[in-house]
């Protein structure tokens, strides 16, 4: 053994953060005190008396803050009550300083079809009579340019009213820039009940006493009135929302030692650290977040291997909710910088950006080639200012490089009528997890509709021990659950699982890339192509394609698409109990070719005085074609027609 004797020369924190405290001096009184409420810790002794007088003459405890980099748009619609004929639905929108108008659009679950649509204000409810049908609503808001973010399909079947500030983000397209400071108004020691108006909007304080709002506000000054009925105006505070901010912490560590005892007495080491985390927004709208960390080593090997992966261990896996670390106080951990390598950055502004670390698989917009897989590597979005009428972007483009250190995971879930499912795996990545429920053709195993759902609200997850529980029961057959089938028709209904794991044994070597590009000629065609590569020494595929979709009507369009594919994939696992049985697809290998065409108009577009729709679809799929959905293994030809009219009240008819 030998003894080594460090001495460490340089050890230096730095932190920038900026704070402001009302003044409680007089005239004559100046300086500072703190206190803990009830003992004086520092300070001068007159100040913390003052302060205590202060605070016992407010039976209220108000508070302001700003947090310029603390910008989070959510978008949300919550179904407050509901039965047969009629629902109530509350809108949920931190950012109305950028809205002109909002509206609550009804769709037909099974085919997308539009049924009406309500204004709707921003963080206001709205009743609605309902017409037959399974419907699902969306929530959508403008911008003064015709820009308008909108939430994923909402099911109308069940409650799910959350509280004010609960910070549920339902958001499924997201065109409206937002920057600025968001402004938290919060207060306790008010009468349960009591009615509060601030930010131009009213709430109650519940049965604590106790409210909070949070509002995202643009830069400039802002007066923020608080005012209790009956109490008057209890502050009114001027806050100042900066263009540009920035919040850096960093570290710089550096050991000299020397040997004294052993084979290698009196040899000298230098051993070193350094890491930051930078993030911040520019003047020209940019949000910035940055951080690096090379770990303690040589000081010769400090900046080498920069981008190496060093995944971290089963511990940052944990779900906070289930195994949570206890700080003494009522804090959180959260992860603004995932990354499995040293270094980490993201440069995001109006919907484009460019990331290196993390990130999670966004080629969509195809139905027979997607990725959903998270990734660690380099990956460019970009979103063309000028768009459509219905709120496209003109030009955007995805590309990513990656070399994936977790394998994917893809299972099948018929419905048991529960909320719990099993996956076959455990030690899921956390985060890396897409939830889709599907309907199928039992027949053709064709997929009908799909519904990707919300982490939060419509199913919570235990990534150590790979457990799914859903915030509803899902029906494998029959209408109840989350989706309900189509009236008349026994499609499977099922829950697919994409996520990543990490193996238990060996290390993934291989890379991943692939990209999107997509383009609207005129606000009614889309022409698209992808490609993806996946290397891994499991299974390597390759796949390419191209799409194109024209909107010939307000509710009608037509869709082609031709892709091919070649290698195995990744194969994929099914279960009709939930995940205790589980049934492995394996994957096909070969080369394969898939064809589709599919379209749908709406007899109104026709001019027609009945309502309903007619619909076709006729695809080919060569043996050896596989998808995330599809492992073809012989020759399959499939074609379709459907129709659903109503002619009046009490007549109509259905093929299919």
């Amino acid at each position: 053994m030998s003894d080594r004797r460090n001495t460490t020369l340089i050890g230096l924190l730095t932190g920038v953060s900026f704070f402001t405290l009302p003044s409680l001096a007089t005239a004559q009184d100046t300086g500072f005190s703190i206190s803990d409420g009830t003992r004086l810790i520092a300070g001068d002794a007159r100040l913390a008396e003052l302060a205590q007088v202060q605070v016992a003459r407010t039976p209220a405890d108000l508070h302001v803050t700003v947090d310029g980099l603390g910008v989070s748009p959510r978008l949300d619609l919550e179904v407050v009550a509901a039965n047969d004929q009629r629902v109530v639905l509350q809108s949920r929108i931190n950012y109305p300083a950028w809205v002109v108008r909002g509206e609550v659009r009804l769709l037909d679950q099974a085919t997308g079809r539009l049924i009406s649509t309500a204004a709707i204000a921003s963080n206001a409810s709205i009743a609605l009579d309902l017409p037959a049908g399974d419907l699902a609503a969306v929530y959508r808001v403008y911008d003064s340019a015709g820009r308008f973010d909108e939430t994923a399909p909402i099911a109308l079947d069940r409650v799910h009213a959350a509280p004010e500030e609960q910070g549920i983000d339902a958001a499924a397209r997201r065109r409206i820039p937002v920057s600025g400071g968001a402004v938290t108004v919060s207060g306790t020691g008010l009468a349960p009940g009591a009615v509060v108006e601030t930010l131009g909007e009213t709430l109650r304080a519940d049965s604590a006493g106790a409210f909070v709002l949070q509002r995202i506000l643009p830069p400039g000054d802002h007066a923020v009135p608080v005012q209790v009925a009956g109490q008057g105006v209890l502050t009114q505070p001027i806050v100042t929302i900066p263009k540009a901010e920035w919040f850096t912490v960093g570290i710089v560590d550096l050991t000299f030692g020397e040997t004294l005892k052993g084979f290698d007495k009196g040899a000298t080491f230098t051993n070193g650290r350094l890491a930051y985390y930078t993030k911040g927004k520019t003047a020209g709208g940019w949000l910035i977040t940055s951080s690096a960390d090379t770990g303690e080593t040589e000081i010769r090997d400090l900046l080498r291997d920069f981008d190496r992966k060093d995944p971290q261990g089963v511990l940052s896996r944990l779900d906070p909710d289930m195994a949570y670390p206890v700080y003494g106080d009522d804090s959180t951990l959260e992860n603004d910088a995932p990354t499995n390598g040293k270094f980490y950055l993201r440069a995001e502004q109006d919907g484009s950006k460019l990331v290196w670390g993390n990130f999670k698989g966004e080629l969509t917009g195809a139905e027979y080639l997607r990725n959903e897989r998270t990734l660690y590597g380099l990956q460019g979005v970009y979103r063309s200012p000028a768009q459509t009428s219905g709120g496209e972007a003109r030009l955007a483009a995805t590309l990513y490089a990656a070399q994936p250190d977790n394998l994917p995971g893809r299972e099948f879930f018929l419905g048991t009528g529960g909320s719990v499912y099993f996956l076959k795996r455990q030690d899921i990545s956390i985060g890396s997890e897409t939830l889709t429920i599907e309907r199928r053709d039992p027949v053709t195993g064709r997929v009908i509709e799909q519904r990707r759902l919300v982490a939060g609200r419509d199913y919570r997850i235990n990534y150590i021990q790979g457990v799914v529980t859903l915030s509803a029961p899902l029906s494998g057959f029959g209408s109840g659950g989350v989706v309900q089938p189509e009236a008349g028709s026994t499609p499977e209904t099922r829950l697919a699982a994409q996520y990543e794991y990490t193996p238990t044994a060996g290390e993934v070597d291989g890379y991943a890339y692939g990209g999107r590009v997509e383009t609207w000629l005129t606000d009614q065609l889309r022409l698209g192509v992808t490609g993806m590569v996946d290397q891994t020494d499991i299974a390597d595929q390759t796949g390419m394609g191209a799409d194109l979709h024209y909107d010939f009507g307000k509710n009608s369009f037509v869709e082609l698409e031709a892709a091919k594919t070649r290698g195995p994939g990744f194969g994929s696992s099914s279960s009709d109990d939930g995940g205790l049985i589980v049934s492995t697809d394996p994957s096909v290998s070969g080369t394969g070719q898939g064809y589709r065409f599919k379209t749908s108009v709406d007899l109104a577009d026709l001019g027609l005085t009945a309502k309903g729709s007619a619909s076709a679809y006729a695809e080919r799929r060569s043996a050896g074609f596989s998808t995330l959905d599809y492992q073809t293994t012989a020759d399959e030809t499939l074609w379709g027609l459907a129709l659903d009219a109503k002619v009046s009240d009490r007549v109509g008819y259905k093929l299919a």
